[in-house]
C-alpha cells in the first residue's frame, strides 16, 4: 500500500492545481511484474469480474475506514469507449464501484459520464500526450442531478492522473460540491 506520503505527493503532483479532485485514495502501488499488476492484469483483460468486485471491496473498506472526506452521494466509473466497452465486454471501473457501493452505501452511477472520442492507449505516453489525448473524450449525461453532490471517480490505475482529471473537469460544469477520485493502484 502506498504510504500517506506518497498518495500526498501523487494528489499534489497531478490533481492540487487543477482543482477539481479534493481528494485522492489508491489502495496499491502499481510495479510492473508485482502482484497487484498481475491482480489487475486478471480481471482487465481475462475477464474476471469477481476478482474485479472483491478488489471493490477492499476499496470499499479502504474508503470507510479513512472517512476523511464527506459522506459520498455517487460513485462513478471512469468510462470506456463504446467501441472499447464492445471489445473487452466490460468495464473494469464499473466493477470496482460495485464492490465499493455496499460498504460506503452510495449508488453507482454508470452512465453519468461518456467517453465520446475514441482515443488511443495511454501506455506509451508521456504526461503531455496524455492530457491532449483525452481532452475533450468525456461528456456528462443530462438530467441526473449532481449539483452540491459528493462524487466518487474511480478507475482501476493511475498513472499520469490525465484521464481522472479530464473527467472531473467535464463534471466540475455541473456543480458537484467535491470530487474524490480512487484507484486500485497508482504508478510510482
Amino acid at each position: 500500500m502506498p504510504t500517506a506520503d506518497e498518495i500526498k505527493t501523487h494528489f499534489m503532483t497531478n490533481f492540487y492545481d487543477d482543482g477539481f479532485i479534493s481528494h485522492f485514495i489508491s489502495l496499491y502501488k502499481f510495479e510492473a511484474s508485482a502482484p497487484i499488476q498481475k491482480v489487475i492484469h486478471s480481471f482487465k483483460y481475462q475477464q474476471r469480474y469477481k476478482v474485479a468486485l472483491y478488489m471493490g471491496l477492499l476499496m470499499g473498506k479502504e474508503l470507510f475506514r479513512q472517512q476523511t472526506f464527506p459522506k459520498i452521494d455517487f460513485i462513478v466509473p471512469l468510462p470506456l469507449h463504446p467501441v472499447r466497452l464492445a471489445d473487452r465486454g466490460f468495464n473494469q471501473a464499473e466493477y470496482l464501484c460495485r464492490g465499493i457501493s455496499p460498504i460506503i452505501k452510495a449508488p453507482v452511477l454508470p452512465r453519468l459520464i461518456k467517453r465520446v472520442v475514441n482515443t488511443v492507449t495511454q501506455t506509451s505516453l508521456n504526461v503531455k500526450q496524455r492530457k491532449k489525448n483525452v481532452a475533450g473524450a468525456f461528456k456528462v449525461k443530462k438530467g441526473i442531478q449532481i449539483k452540491d453532490k459528493v462524487i466518487l471517480l474511480v478507475d482501476d490505475v493511475k498513472t499520469t492522473g490525465a484521464t481522472i482529471n479530464e473527467c472531473a473537469c467535464e463534471l466540475m460544469k455541473f456543480g458537484p460540491s467535491k470530487i474524490i477520485a480512487a484507484t486500485l493502484a497508482v504508478v510510482k
